[in-house]
């Protein structure tokens, strides 16, 4: 992944550092340059530096010095950051070797033992306090999270390496200060720990646990509801109970980058009677009965004349989730104040209205009256959601100091998550923000819930514990969540979503059970022949969403495409083909077919867009026994490595199994250097 660095480097301040070289490092009134040699020979050691690197740049930002080394062929870079302490902050590498195919070398053991001796080169007798919580193998880079622990305990803080697999040196590293590896972290022993049910009542009277309503969508995109228990993580002090705010840390979670499409939406003048589906048909009627940007505009002036004066400048109407929703902006003449809105499409009941004051001064210490902006509240709410202030389903929180008011949904009791309406002020009392979420909703009981502190019990037995926060002063042995082999470089936990009739833990989002293996760490693999290359397939992040790999089963259609695109399903795959202008070679309806060697090579030949050319006359196959319509797919498969065989039977017609099925995609992998 190549960067375009040349920028750092100068060239002249180069020369010019070096011919100095052998002056004091330090002119009248100038910048300190007394340490920085040691810097760069702590840099060269810790992360093996190459000497034929002729172009050197050096930054300063603040206390800290940023060095950066350029090759003359432009080929390969490094740059680090170094803190007022001497503590190496950051590390960067680039090689052209990268990009260079059938470079890929080093072993991931290889990669653990190289980070390991970074740390110690890096840290020292410290470096012991670290344990590995992630690896993350991709095509240029293995890469690890060391976690700092002490005293037992894991710390909320920790270092990144990246290796690079092509040649073993250090492709990134992300380190820590020495204001943390020097706190004072106190021994468990020696302190009055909080009791379990001391840590319950904290939780329950903080609100950080409790039971809720929560919105979920179904497999058809419509909203329900059912009865969660929520726990939001927090860090207490340990012997305290009191919140512990964490320091702010760099997030290394990996980015993803996000590939776009141009796509070709050429139309003409069409010379033939309209081709309409029924479909369609029903969704024009459909959107023929949404109300208009002139009925919308008029709806919001009505409730908000503060905007009388603007313009209306766009509008648009978009549908997601079968919800049409009509979208509003203006400005006024100054062009200075702005506002948008939005309403439901179908019924014009406003979800939204923001008006941004260009001479607002909420940001100042303004304080509002709380019993002012309740009544006006209250007087806007009563008019424009009636239904719902009439209802009395709510919990009305009115806040003074900051402007806003909301009225919290309520059902039997329970809060609903995400349920509310809001409205906020600017410094004149008109409105700046209005927003409501209020969908029409079944409510099951929830009056059969399960003992809310046995859902507590059961989140903790899945990483809770001491640990020490680290502050912007200390280091404070807490009680609280932390993050285990997460794939991400991260060691916090997000919020658990649990059924309150049932105590599973649920996803978020659908409300379904939440499957713990991710796939991976199969349980039968025992005695299988096949068991080290599906290990090793899992690794690379090739598996199956199973605890058990069942390596003796066929394999279905299904099953082998989730096996190579590990991150998608089956049924998703199938929709990105036909999208994007593809050809998927099986239908939905032959997912559950067991796949014969002939398959396995269509699907490879497939993915690597040569079918077309499969199915011309031309190849002249090795094998005794393939057929005709299959001799095209076979002798390319056969060619490019994606079948190891190479000549006399091929036998296409056997039906393969789940480690056989293994040992091809490994085999491929292997034939085109992607291990």
């Amino acid at each position: 992944m190549k960067r375009n660095t040349a920028k750092r480097f100068i060239v002249s301040v180069l020369t010019a550092a070096i011919m100095t070289a052998a002056m004091p490092t330090m002119a009248q009134n100038g910048i300190d340059t007394s340490t920085y040699e040691t810097y760069i020979d702590r840099v060269r050691v810790c992360f093996d530096l190459p000497e034929d690197l002729p172009n050197v740049n050096i930054n300063q930002y603040d206390e800290n010095v940023e060095i950066s080394w350029l090759s003359d062929d432009n080929n390969r870079n490094y740059s680090a950051s170094i803190d007022d302490h001497g503590c190496i902050r950051s590390f960067y590498s680039y090689s052209s070797l990268d990009e260079e195919e059938n470079s890929k070398k080093i072993t991931k053991q290889q990669a653990i033992e190289k980070a390991e001796s970074v740390l110690k080169a890096v840290y020292g007798d410290k470096a012991a306090s670290f344990e590995r919580t992630s690896l993350n193998i991709n095509s240029y880079s293995v890469n690890m999270y060391y976690r700092y622990t002490q005293n037992g305990l894991p710390v909320d803080a920790g270092v990144s390496i990246g290796i690079r697999r092509a040649d073993g040196g250090v492709n990134n590293f992300s380190g820590l200060c020495d204001k943390i590896l020097n706190y004072s972290y106190a021994k468990p022993e020696s302190v009055k720990l909080l009791t379990d049910d001391e840590i319950y009542a904290n939780y329950k009277e903080s609100e950080n646990i409790g039971i809720f309503y929560n919105i979920f969508y179904d497999e058809n995109g419509d909203k329900y509801t059912k009865p969660v228990y929520i726990i939001t993580p927090k860090n207490i002090n340990a012997s305290t109970g009191e919140e512990v705010t964490p320091q702010s840390m760099d997030d290394y979670e990996v980015a993803t980058e996000e590939a776009a499409m141009d796509s070709d939406n050429g139309a003409g003048a069409s010379t033939s009677a309209k081709r309409v589906t029924e479909f369609e048909k029903k969704a024009v009627k459909e959107f023929e009965n949404l109300i208009t940007k002139e009925t919308a505009d008029q709806n919001i002036k009505k409730y908000f004349p503060q905007i009388k004066g603007y313009s209306l400048e766009n509008s648009s109407i978009t549908t997601y989730n079968n919800e049409p929703k009509i979208s509003l902006s203006y400005k006024d003449k100054e062009s200075k104040n702005y506002a948008n809105a939005e309403l439901d499409a179908q019924t014009g009941d406003i979800l939204h209205f923001g008006n941004y004051k260009y001479n607002n001064i909420k940001d100042k210490d303004v304080k509002f009256d709380a019993k002012k902006i309740g009544s006006l509240s209250d007087e806007l709410v009563g008019n424009i959601a009636a239904d719902i202030y009439n209802g009395k389903d709510f919990k009305k929180n009115t806040d003074g100091e900051h402007g806003y008011v909301v009225y919290e949904r309520i059902h039997d009791g329970i809060k609903v998550n995400g349920q509310n309406v809001t409205v906020s002020f600017n410094d004149d009392l008109t409105f700046s923000d209005y927003r409501k979420t209020w969908d029409k909703l079944d409510f099951p009981s929830a009056k059969n819930a399960v003992a809310e502190k046995s859902i507590f019990e059961k989140s903790k037995a899945e990483g809770f514990g001491l640990k020490y926060v680290i502050t912007e002063n200390a280091a404070v042995l807490s009680y609280g969540y932390y993050g285990g082999n997460s794939r991400y470089y991260r060691v916090w936990r997000n919020e658990s979503y649990y059924d309150a009739l049932t105590g599973e833990k649920i996803n978020p989002y659908d409300g379904t059970p939440q499957i713990e293996n991710e796939g991976g760490n199969y349980t039968d693999l025992e005695g299988s022949p096949y068991k080290q290359t599906i290990e090793t397939l899992a690794e690379y992040g090739y598996k199956l969403p199973y605890s058990e790999f069942k390596p003796n089963e066929y394999i279905t259609v299904e099953d082998f495409y989730s096996f190579i695109n590990t991150n998608i399903i089956y049924t998703d795959y199938i929709a990105n083909k036909l999208y994007y202008g593809g050809s998927a070679i099986y239908s939905e309806a032959e997912s559950k077919n067991v796949l014969t060697k002939y398959d396995i090579a269509k699907i490879f030949v497939n993915e690597s867009n040569y079918t077309e050319l499969a199915k011309k006359d031309i190849f002249k196959c090795a094998f005794t026994d393939v057929s005709e319509e299959n001799a095209g797919f076979v002798t390319i498969a056969s060619a490019m490595g994606f079948v190891p065989e190479k000549g006399g039977e091929f036998n296409g017609t056997k039906k393969i199994t789940r480690g056989e099925a293994a040992e091809y995609i490994y085999k491929c992998l292997e034939a085109n250097n992607a291990l």
